[in-house]
């Protein structure tokens, strides 16, 4: 940082001190800065609050997670250290609900549990595992959070933790505007950490500052103890007649934890009464602050431009949440002031008087103190005078005699210091030169910077054309080539880097796409197997109403067992469709044997009918029943069945008679000789002969 940035810092450091201290004879509750610029008064009024927090409070409060794509890798691990961090700073007693945010806010506890609890650790750990993607809706999430509190009394706080970037819904100032008044009317306050590679601190600070919140970017232990502050939600405001005007137009709460603070103009430069009617913790309170104005100082000579932006949108967007914030705006003005007069000094060597002019009044309008844009609009201005002046006038331009040390050197003196002569002519096209080649340095690096996040080696190989370019350029000192090659030097190397950082976050896109793709099959997949399982119990249904429980049982029972074994529905068709065929076989058979048993006493009916004896039967004499019996004993033993072929065949052999004489041969060899000889197979039983 130069000698000149720095003392433009003092003041900012100044401010802070301004605001925060107390000065003699001053309310230790309110301080009033002013600065004073071409007659007009400009104020900022920091008012704290008259009552500390209350210690009876009760807290609820719904901690947003952004999960979308941009918060993957170290920015996850950083948003759950976060997490555990304010967690631990709440009390026991307190009520959290965690949700997770992209496209919309899902829950991720049971509803509102303790802070340290196995709830919330459950919580955390499914949390942990949710997969980033997608982009996030800010307005969505905070909507879902603020429905999500109970009526009972209790003081609510919604926590955002993420980057703040809302790309699925960018905020414009009508929904904005639609969105504080809601979260207002519901006395529901948004505090931030803000964590993440794009960071849009000033939209979480301006919701802190209409909602009564606080952000922070280091400490989240801040925020999570922040939850037991008290809220003033004010319902009539007034300020005394000589503000003129106000941002924001509408009160902001007042905390007990911080200041809130208030910018615009005086009519007069007089002390100022404010006075707030509103309700802490579901009491009325009525609060008023009588401060006098500071001195007017320089160190609030950004306060202009600050109000001048504030006019736009009333002061929707202020992101004046407590002096520390305001100290960061401070800080963004002179340090946009600061750019502006590297520019304008740029211009100036180049020999754009006429640019050089217009810029360093644009940086005095956001820093009027600035010595730097001060003596580059004199330099710019006499410049200008000497291009329409004669060529004799020339060295009445020379700034070797301003007294100012700001003015005497540098690079404004040394540009504007044009002695005649054929040597210093070439001094100055040499400068000239250099400060044409530093503008498009600058220029390459500020192109390669906007691109390098999202295409580093594009980034790359453009520095390394303007590195070329700088070898190429004749001329240029060799003190100003050496530390334009390390500027280049240094962003190839950081575009290297951020390629190594793109290409690592495609791969792990790609592979997320991969698991998504892998994840939309199985889903398609088991809906198909779902639509299947669903036509066969319909078809299950169909044959059970018409009682056709064989067909189920037999042929859907097992096409349901293969597509879903094990699960209930293969349960209930196996046995549901079993029990109502064994109740329904049943029933069957009950039938038929009442049917049976009906016929069987009908037969017993009927054998009792009685019939003639006419003719009447006459059984033959003993005797001749005697013969019959002798006559039947021939049929005792009679074969009923046909003999023929191969059985007849064998009955003749066997009818035969033959003589042989065996000695001392095996009985085995023996009935092999008698069927070879009679051409028929004899076997021998074994067990009958044992």
């Amino acid at each position: 940082m130069s000698t000149c940035t720095f003392s433009r810092l003092i003041p900012v450091m100044a401010l802070w001190v301004a605001l925060v201290a107390t000065a003699s004879g001053q309310s230790p509750n309110a301080r009033l800065g002013t600065y004073e610029k071409n007659g007009q008064s400009y104020f900022a009024l920091s008012l704290l609050s008259q009552a500390g927090a209350d210690s009876a409070q009760k807290n609820e409060v719904v901690i947003l997670v952004d999960t979308s794509a941009s918060q993957a890798g170290r920015y996850r691990a950083e948003e759950m250290d976060a997490l555990r961090a304010m967690l631990a700073n709440m009390k026991p007693d307190d009520h959290v609900q965690l949700m997770a945010v992209d496209m919309k806010a899902a829950p991720v506890s049971a509803g509102f549990v303790a802070p340290q609890g196995p709830e919330m650790q459950a919580a955390l750990a499914k949390l942990n595992g949710r997969t980033p993607l997608g982009a996030t809706d800010l307005e969505a999430g905070l909507r879902t959070a603020a429905a999500s509190f109970a009526a009972d009394g209790a003081a609510r706080t919604v926590i955002y933790i993420g980057d703040g970037m809302s790309k699925a819904n960018l905020p414009t100032d009508g929904p904005l505007q639609k969105l504080v008044s809601d979260l207002r009317g519901g006395h529901v306050s948004v505090s931030s950490f803000v964590v993440g590679q794009e960071r849009n601190i000033p939209l979480m600070a301006a919701l802190a500052n209409q909602t009564g919140g606080i952000v922070a970017t280091e400490r989240p232990d801040q925020v999570g103890a922040s939850v037991h502050a008290s809220v003033l939600w004010p319902t009539a405001a007034s300020l005394s007649e000589n503000v003129a005007a106000t941002y924001p137009v509408e009160m902001p709460p007042v905390r007990s934890d911080r200041d809130s603070v208030l910018i615009g103009t005086l009519s007069k430069t007089t002390p100022v009464k404010a006075e707030v009617n509103g309700m802490l913790n579901g009491k009325p309170v009525k609060w008023t602050w009588n401060v006098a104005p500071d001195k007017p100082s320089e160190d609030f000579g950004f306060l202009p431009k600050l109000v001048e932006m504030a006019a736009n949108d009333k002061g929707l967007t202020l992101p004046t949440a407590g002096s520390p914030a305001l100290r960061e705006a401070a800080y963004v003005t002179l340090n946009s002031a600061q750019q502006m007069v590297k520019i304008a000094s740029e211009a100036l060597a180049s020999g754009n008087f006429l640019g050089a002019e217009k810029v360093a009044d644009a940086a005095l309008a956001r820093d009027p103190g600035n010595p730097e844009a001060q003596a580059i609009k004199e330099a710019a201005r006499k410049g200008t005078a000497a291009g329409r002046a004669p060529a004799r006038t020339e060295p009445e331009l020379k700034l070797a005699g301003l007294s100012e040390p700001a003015a005497a050197g540098g690079l404004f003196a040394e540009t504007l210091a044009e002695p005649p002569g054929f040597l210093n002519r070439v001094d100055s096209e040499r400068r000239v030169l250099a400060g044409k080649m530093r503008a498009e340095v600058e220029h390459s690096l500020g192109a390669a910077k906007k691109i390098m996040s999202t295409n580093p080696e594009q980034a790359e190989q453009e520095l390394k054309l303007t590195l070329e370019d700088i070898g190429r350029t004749p001329d240029l000192e060799p003190e100003v080539r050496s530390q334009l090659l390390r500027q280049v030097e240094n962003a190839i190397r950081l575009a290297r880097q951020e390629k190594i950082k793109v290409d690592q976050a495609t791969a792990v896109a790609q592979e997320q796409k991969a698991a998504a793709l892998e994840q939309e099959r199985l889903n398609d997949a088991l809906a198909i197997q779902q639509q299947r399982v669903k036509q066969i119990v319909d078809r299950f249904d169909s044959l059970m109403d018409e009682q056709r429980y064989a067909t189920a049982d037999e042929e859907i029972v097992p096409e349901i067992q293969k597509l879903a074994p094990g699960t209930t529905i293969d349960t209930g068709l196996t046995y549901a469709g079993r029990f109502q065929r064994s109740v329904h076989e049943s029933e069957a058979v009950w039938r038929l044997r009442q049917d049976q048993f009906v016929r069987t006493f009908f037969t017993v009916e009927q054998a009792l009918v009685p019939f003639a004896d006419e003719p009447p039967i006459v059984y033959p004499p003993p005797d001749q029943w005697e013969d019959l019996t002798l006559r039947r004993q021939k049929y005792k033993a009679v074969d009923l069945g046909k003999v023929g072929g191969t059985e007849q065949r064998i009955f003749n052999e066997l009818s035969k008679e033959t003589n042989v004489d065996f000695v001392e041969q095996p009985l085995k060899d023996a009935m092999m000789y008698l069927g070879d000889l009679h051409k028929i197979p004899i076997v021998l039983s074994q067990k009958k002969l044992e």
